[in-house]
């Protein structure tokens, strides 16, 4: 009758284990899915951000270029960029598009400038 118990007792205390590592594996996949959408979470952010720095940089390049030169077609260039940016007109399709279409002026003239 003994070994019967202690039989039983094990069964159960095994059962209960099985359980809890079963909650703790559950616990692990659900913590390693958190953390792989708080890494694609911190890529995006740190594009969006590359993203803004390379337009604040071409929008102070820009303001000096024209503050230095007297030359509009910067400002010209400056008041496209924050008018699309606002919404007040429309922006071009893709980055090849921007680019050819405001960028010219940055990699003419920020190449000499440095």
């Amino acid at each position: 009758m003994h070994l019967k118990t202690l039989a039983r007792l094990s069964l159960v205390f095994t059962v209960a284990l099985l359980a809890v590592f079963w909650f703790l594996l559950g616990s692990i996949d659900r913590a390693q899915r958190q953390i792989g959408q708080a890494v694609d979470a911190n890529e995006r952010a740190e594009k969006a951000v590359s993203r803004f720095t390379e337009s604040v940089d071409l929008l102070s390049f820009l303001v000096q270029s024209f503050t230095t030169t007297g030359e509009v077609r910067y400002l010209d260039v400056y008041y496209d960029i924050l008018d699309a940016w606002q919404g007040l007109t429309p922006m071009p399709s893709g980055e090849a598009a921007y680019k050819d279409r405001h960028l010219n002026v940055w990699t003419l003239n920020y190449s000499v400038a440095f």
